[in-house]
């Protein structure tokens, strides 16, 4: 949606200082095609409306995970029984052959 602002500078830059279409997108920021359809049509302000809001294409109601922010956590490992841990997830090695 482009403002009456917008709108008049862009014409101004086109009719009045004879700017191309290239040098007004590069110079005022607006995309080629806005451009384009402002200087073809005489409105003053473009605007969008729907005539009417469409339903939702919705199924039936289902019930939404939980949040994973309020779901309980793991209790946290202190260092001594990090390593604990870490021992037990170790795997099996042959022993050494002396």
């Amino acid at each position: 949606m482009k403002r009456v602002d917008t709108i008049a500078r862009v014409r101004r830059a086109f009719h009045v200082h004879g700017w191309s279409v290239k040098k007004i997108v590069r110079e005022l920021h607006v995309s080629r095609n806005p451009v384009r359809k402002i200087l073809r049509s005489d409105e003053t302000d473009f605007s969008y409306g729907r005539e009417r809001q469409p339903l939702p294409k919705t199924g039936a109601w289902i019930r939404p995970p939980p949040d994973p922010i309020h779901l309980p956590r793991r209790p946290r490992i202190s260092p001594p029984g990090l390593s604990r841990v870490v021992v037990r997830r170790r795997k099996p090695t042959l022993p050494a052959l002396l």
